[in-house]
């Protein structure tokens, strides 16, 4: 893959740093509604001259963007077609590292009977992104939608980025933005969103202020998540009709050795 620089943005680099540990004792949202939108870069900045006051963002050392990879995990993609049937018993399993700490978590995500995420986590050796242990698959287990498939999960699409963190004032909610959104099938060839950013707010459930002002300028929430979209982009032979319009109108914005042309 080739390098990706990631913008910056004058109005991130305005705001105020919170820490880590400020940002997890303020706006953690474990359990939260997510909201993702797709988003031109070069429309971003303007957005962000509309944060609240009071907005803040996590800083460490000095850096304000940090890079992630992530891996995810599935048994014959019965996570993915979950998914695509919109199932109330869909998960995702993955394993994700913190580029710059070193650090690296096993997640599990899924939905509560309110339709809210909830993402636990589990300690995971740093240079094993590609596995799971015994004790992995014994932690995993304790969840009722992954058990049945807990023994077979092999890796599946990995995706990974540069993200920046914002915390809305009182802790009323957190928002993400991505960038140079790279997924990696599962035969290595890769793909690239271009020019384009991933922005989602976590949030208690109801719309934040930065959802109502991305909706005023035409902006609405992508019905596919990263491990979705990535699965049905390095897997173009599998079922998609969900996500039919999504893929058409992103494929301009691909890059890399495997674009799929939507059907």
């Amino acid at each position: 893959m080739h390098s990706f620089e990631p913008m910056a943005f004058a109005p991130i680099d305005e705001l105020p740093a919170l820490s880590l540990p400020q940002l997890q004792d303020a706006a953690s949202f474990l359990t939260r509604r997510d909201r993702k939108y797709i988003v031109p870069a070069d429309t971003v900045a303007s957005l962000l001259d509309g944060l609240e006051a009071g907005t803040r963002v996590l800083e460490i050392d000095g850096r304000r963007t940090f890079r992630y990879s992530t891996r995810y995990f599935d048994d014959r993609h019965a996570a993915y077609f979950r998914a695509l049937r919109k199932r109330p018993d869909r998960f995702k399993v993955r394993t994700r590292r913190y580029e710059e700490s070193g650090e690296c978590q096993l997640e599990v995500k899924l939905l509560d009977v309110r339709g809210r995420t909830v993402k636990s986590r589990f300690p995971h050796e740093s240079g094993e992104m590609e596995t799971l242990s015994t004790l992995d698959r014994a932690w995993l287990r304790s969840f009722e939608p992954v058990r049945a498939v807990a023994s077979q999960l092999e890796p599946s699409v990995a995706t990974w980025y540069h993200r920046s963190t914002l915390v809305f004032p009182d802790g009323s909610g957190r928002m993400t933005i991505d960038q140079g959104l790279t997924f990696v099938g599962e035969d290595g060839l890769w793909q690239r969103l271009e020019s384009h950013c991933v922005i989602e707010t976590k949030g208690p459930g109801h719309p934040l202020p930065f959802d109502r002002l991305l909706w005023s300028a035409g902006f609405r929430p992508a019905p596919a998540s990263k491990f979705a979209l990535g699965v049905c982009l390095t897997n173009p032979d599998l079922p998609h009709n969900r996500w039919r319009r999504l893929r058409a109108r992103l494929a301009p914005a691909l890059s890399g050795p495997m674009v799929a042309s939507p059907r």
